[in-house]
Order: structure tokens, then C-alpha cells, then sequence
């Protein structure tokens, strides 16, 4: 029997978070994942501690955002993996009222760290931008294909990493330790994503999954320097490549691209750019959300030493190094998760 400390279901980046701080504790753990696309994956990277739709910041942004930069690089240093980026994150306004309300918010005390006072006049041509755009500070991008392959790639060198689906039968409960096929472990952590739905061990009908589409396109026009916050992001991949995106679709459990997700990102873009662009892919991944837009964090209710990371939607790169800290400090040391997190706030 190959006995571990953790077994670890997922390799999205909520797995990913767990494994690294596992490492970084000197702790043993094997990573089971199918290898299916994950939400993470063809995410666009974007680390921002703002909700620019609505002006307001994310819960304990400050927190999150510090822990997250700081993990990242030090991850990306000890593993020599280049896929951080400092890129701004530019709000074009569509209107003078836009406008106005950045500037009427920008030095409210729970928003003057995040939003430049300072109105920027837009110099790009290609961009349709006459009222100038607000700045996010303190945002930065992940490659994340560069990130997920490059971990896994390194999990591999080590044996921690075993490419299939999970079979879920075939686990069980001996001798106070988690048994799965040759793997013996005191703790299993199951950060799925949405596939937790199809998790026996779980009811998690606070989690609800959404679709995000995506388009990748050309435009070597465009000539963008920093990711853009519209209607939908406008990410710069390199060589005049751009991610756009992501839709929210309601109630649509498939990974398949949609004409109306297409439609709306192209109305989008035709609005937003003066230049012209091609359609080059198309990507699609399944968020796990909360309706209150916090993630669900702790220990199964009945099974001992299961527990689980999960629901943290779109702001998963953002929060999944400090949330897996938490866990992991619950777990083993027996801290309190914050009351936010926990799946008793909805069972009251």
C-alpha cells in the first residue's frame, strides 16, 4: 500500500493550490484528476480584486489579493515556471455617467487601494474609448495553460499525479485511514469544481454551476498593452492574440460553444474596436459558484478526515491560495475557517 498524507481529487487551481501548499509543508499527497478542461484552464487569467461591473470590491479583497501575489511568485520561482504577468486592468467608460460614478467612488475608503483616482485619456486607436478609462491597481494576469501544465508536468517528475477519473466506489474508510486502490491516506480533499455534482459523497446544492464562453482572436491592429474591462475582458495573449469573454449562461450544463455566446462577445467587440479581427477559437468552461459569492471551505458533516475546497466561481485564481491555507491551517492545526466560507452559513 502506498501510504500519503493527502489524496487530493482536482487539479484545477484549487488542487493545484492545495498540492503546492502540501509541498511546501513537507507533506505527502497524490493528486487524482481525469484531465477534463476546467473552468481554470481556459480561464483568462485576470487576478482582480475588483467587481468593475458594479464599482465594488471583492470580499477581503486586500487579503486575498497580497496572499495571491506572493504565493504566485514564489511558485513560480521554486518551480521555475514563468506565468505571472504585470498587466494593468483598464475600465473603458461607454458614457460620461460612467465616468462619473468612478470618479465618485474612487476614494471611497474600501476602494482607494484598487481604483486610480485619475482618469486615463485613451491613446490607443484601435479602441473606441472618447470618455477616457478608469484604472485597477494591483491586478496582474496568470498564463494559466503555462501554470496547470507546468505543475502537472512537474507532479509528474514526482509520482503525485495520476491521470484518470475517479472512481468514487472504490472508495473507502479503513483503520481511521481513506483507501483508494493502491493509495492510503489520513485526508482526502475533494476540489472538483463543479463535478462535485457528481460526488456521492457530497449534496452541495449551494454550489451552482455556470458556462463562460470564450473567443480567442487575431487583430494585428489592436496593438493592446494591458487587459480591458467592458461589457466582457479583452485579454492580450501575445503575438496579437486576445481572450474574450466570458458569457454567463443560466441552466446550460454542456461544454459545447453557442451561437448566442458567440453573438454576444462579437457585438461586443464591433462596439469596442475600431479595428478589424478574426475569430481564431473558441473555449468553454464550467464555473462553480455561490450564490453569495463566497467559496465553501471545511470538513465533510458525517466522514472523518474528507473535506473539501470548491465554489470559488470566477474569482478562483484570485482566491485559491489563501482559501487551500485555510483548510490546510483547519485541518492541521485546528483553526477556525471564517464563518463566511463554511457550508453551515446555509444551513441555518
Amino acid at each position: 500500500m502506498d501510504n500519503r498524507d493527502f489524496i487530493i481529487v482536482g487539479a484545477g487551481i484549487a488542487g493545484t493550490s492545495l498540492a503546492e501548499q502540501l509541498r511546501r509543508r513537507g507533506k505527502s499527497f497524490v493528486i487524482i484528476d481525469s484531465g477534463q478542461a476546467t473552468a481554470t484552464a481556459v480561464a483568462g487569467g485576470v487576478v482582480n480584486p475588483v467587481v468593475v461591473k458594479r464599482l465594488n470590491p471583492v470580499w477581503r479583497a486586500a487579503e486575498f489579493l497580497k496572499y495571491a501575489r506572493s504565493f504566485y511568485w514564489e511558485m513560480s520561482q521554486s518551480l521555475a515556471i514563468n506565468f505571472l504577468q504585470e498587466l494593468q486592468l483598464h475600465r473603458p467608460f461607454e458614457h460620461v455617467g460612467e465616468q462619473n460614478n468612478w470618479m465618485a467612488v474612487s476614494d471611497r475608503p474600501d476602494l482607494v487601494e484598487f481604483l486610480d483616482t485619475q482618469i486615463q485619456t485613451n491613446r490607443n486607436s484601435g479602441l473606441k474609448a472618447d470618455h477616457g478609462m478608469g484604472v485597477v491597481k494591483g491586478t496582474f494576469r496568470l498564463d494559466t495553460t503555462t501554470l496547470l501544465n507546468g505543475y502537472k508536468a512537474w507532479l509528474v517528475s514526482q509520482d503525485l499525479l495520476i491521470q484518470e477519473r475517479f472512481e468514487h466506489e472504490l472508495l473507502r474508510f479503513e483503520r481511521s485511514k481513506w483507501v483508494y486502490k493502491q493509495f492510503e491516506a489520513g485526508r482526502i480533499i475533494f476540489a472538483e469544481g463543479y463535478q462535485v455534482l457528481n460526488n456521492p459523497y457530497w449534496q452541495l446544492d449551494a454550489l451552482i454551476p455556470k458556462k463562460g464562453e470564450y473567443l480567442i482572436v487575431h487583430s494585428p491592429q489592436l496593438k493592446l498593452q494591458n487587459m480591458l474591462k467592458g461589457r466582457f475582458f479583452i485579454i492580450p495573449l501575445g503575438d496579437d492574440h486576445y481572450q474574450v469573454g466570458a458569457t454567463f449562461a443560466h441552466g446550460d450544463s454542456t461544454l459545447d460553444a453557442t451561437d448566442q455566446g458567440t453573438e454576444q462577445m462579437l457585438d461586443y467587440l464591433n462596439q469596442a474596436l475600431k479595428v478589424d479581427f478574426e475569430i481564431v477559437d473558441q473555449l468553454v468552461g464550467m464555473r462553480p459558484t455561490v450564490s453569495d459569492r463566497r467559496p465553501l471551505i471545511g470538513k465533510h458533516p458525517q466522514y472523518e478526515n474528507m473535506a473539501f475546497l470548491n465554489g470559488m466561481g470566477t474569482r478562483g485564481l484570485l482566491m485559491a491560495p489563501l482559501a487551500s491555507k485555510w483548510l490546510l491551517d483547519h485541518l492541521e492545526y485546528g483553526k477556525d475557517l471564517p464563518e463566511e466560507v463554511t457550508l453551515e452559513r446555509f444551513q441555518n
